[in-house]
């Protein structure tokens, strides 16, 4: 396995952009328009 620190999510939804987080990962949120790098944990 990988500790969740270590793990970077690309995610489409609001929900999993929270469940990441949650689980203490780095998330990106991809949307119709790219990416948006505020989506990220740290």
């Amino acid at each position: 396995g990988v500790l969740p620190e270590r793990c970077v999510v690309f995610e489409d939804t609001q929900i999993g952009l929270q469940a990441a987080h949650a689980a203490g990962m780095d998330c990106i949120l991809v949307t119709p328009d790219g990416l948006r790098l505020e989506a990220f944990n740290h």
